[in-house]
């Protein structure tokens, strides 16, 4: 019988020194998942307030966005769920979640492009 392990057992089990693993992101704001996005950034610190920055496609929260927001200004105030999971570990993999406010909903549009939201 296969004994239940805990996450910071898993952490120590899957650790490979010397190898960066690549890692699974799965982004939960206020229950709605987010499945396509293009870049995630998350930085922390002892002395000041966490600071994550999520860039999506204009598109990725169903309908086409643009300067206006609409769809995507109503995260804001509103809770955001990250999942860290190793992807090659899928079963066992050991998780760390990040748990934020969503402050700021802005718009940017370089030279062609359809435009990104963060």
């Amino acid at each position: 019988m296969k004994k239940n392990s805990s996450n910071s057992e898993k952490i120590s089990e899957n650790h490979i020194a010397g190898i960066n693993r690549v890692v699974k992101l799965d982004i939960v704001v206020e229950g709605k998942s987010i499945s396509h996005f293009k870049h995630f950034r998350l930085q922390q610190s002892a002395r000041k307030h966490h600071y994550f920055e999520l860039i999506l496609a204009n598109d990725s929260l169903g309908e086409v966005q643009n300067h206006n927001l609409e769809e995507a200004q109503q995260f804001l105030g509103k809770r955001l769920t990250v999942a860290f999971k190793y992807k090659d570990t899928e079963n066992e993999s050991p998780e760390r979640t990040f748990v934020g406010v969503v402050t700021k909903v802005a718009f940017s549009q370089e030279k062609m492009s359809l435009g990104n939201m963060f």
